[in-house]
């Protein structure tokens, strides 16, 4: 993981709400790196936003495979426009581990949920998620889950 010892100390002291979390911005670059999942649970301008966290490549990935579905098959035009929609994910693989990569500005989410006070949670089922790591005002580390009515 990158060195932010001092970066943190600093942030830690003088917090910019401009600023994403550098905790989350570092476990969103691990997760980018090694391709891991894990539930975590954001708190997003006072909605609570449930799911799996997952690399950014996965992401477009899984996007791809929704979009095509969308598109109804393979058809040339739908091929051209899930590779247009979906060549972000290249820039989540670092081809020469001596590139630097900036710190990511995005997280991404796989089965999503959006909670709002007394409300079922949208979409019942989860979907992909990307949101700016700015956003984020807190997180938790597992998803929410819905009790099942008897």
């Amino acid at each position: 993981m990158p060195e932010k010892a001092e970066g943190a100390v600093a942030e830690a002291t003088q917090p910019n709400p401009a600023l994403p979390d550098w905790y989350l911005q570092n476990l969103v670059e691990l997760v980018n790196r090694k391709d891991i999942v894990f539930p975590i649970t954001l708190f997003v301008g006072g909605l609570m936003v449930s799911g799996q966290l997952t690399s950014g490549h996965k992401y477009f990935e899984g996007l791809g495979e929704q979009l095509t579905q969308f598109f109804g098959g393979p058809s040339e035009d739908a091929k051209k426009s899930v590779e247009y929609m979906t060549s972000p994910k290249d820039i989540y693989i670092k081809k020469d581990e001596s590139q630097e990569r900036p710190m990511p500005q995005y997280i991404h989410l796989r089965e999503a949920r959006v909670f709002v006070p007394g409300q079922q949670p949208i979409p019942t089922e989860g979907s992909r998620w990307r949101g700016r790591l700015s956003s984020v005002g807190g997180f938790h580390f597992g998803s929410l889950a819905v009790a099942k009515s008897a």
